[in-house]
């Protein structure tokens, strides 16, 4: 419904009087929890279903599953580079694939397709499933745990490590490492220390 500010007024918007797109204006993935979020963006699929946020350098919000996959095929118009990390910055080393575009992308596309594609699942799938057992025979007779320590976090890092070929021993670093890189994203000069640091380990 439209408010006499202008704009789509709230429809549960939990007390906020602002308008839709005003709570849109100042949305980023920091200030709110999942819950929130996915409940605006249910009302903004019904109303506004590509908002913009003023937020993190300034973005669009694609929120509908046709929106999505068009945004994803159109390269020309709606780029990866030079960074996916908001906010932008400059002079960071740029991920592969994801901060690169067409033929970039897809030569970089081509090495990941070569570890993980439809059949890495089932090749891996007996060693995950060891891990999973292992992990909960570890913790079960002690009554209690911390799920995201003992299982969320360990069983998708031995998946990736079985993936890759790693040892189980490098998941302390890796982890580490990989929390220090998100971290960074805000602070180029560490961002790269940090990247050197990894793509190193990456050449051992």
């Amino acid at each position: 419904r439209l408010s006499a500010k202008g704009g789509y007024a709230s429809m549960d918007s939990g007390g906020d009087d602002r308008t839709l797109e005003q709570r849109f204006e100042s949305f980023d993935t920091y200030s709110m929890t999942p819950a929130m979020a996915l409940s605006l963006f249910a009302e903004g699929r019904q109303h506004c279903p590509v908002p913009h946020s003023n937020r993190l350098g300034g973005f669009h919000l694609l929120l509908t599953f046709d929106h999505v996959r068009k945004g994803l095929l159109d390269w020309r118009r709606l780029k990866n580079g030079p960074a996916v990390l908001r906010p932008p910055k400059q002079d960071v080393p740029r991920l592969p694939p994801f901060d690169f575009d067409d033929e970039e992308h897809g030569a970089w596309r081509k090495i990941f397709l070569a570890g993980i594609n439809p059949q890495t699942a089932r090749r891996i799938e007996p060693l995950v499933r060891r891990d999973v057992i292992e992990a909960i025979d570890a913790f079960a007779g002690k009554g209690e745990c911390d799920l995201v320590a003992h299982l969320a976090e360990r069983i998708p890092l031995l998946a990736l490590f079985h993936v890759l070929g790693l040892d189980e021993e490098n998941i302390p670093f890796v982890r580490t490492i990989t929390l220090d890189l998100l971290a960074s994203a805000d602070d180029p000069a560490r961002f790269k220390e940090f990247f050197a640091e990894f793509a190193k380990f990456g050449e051992a």
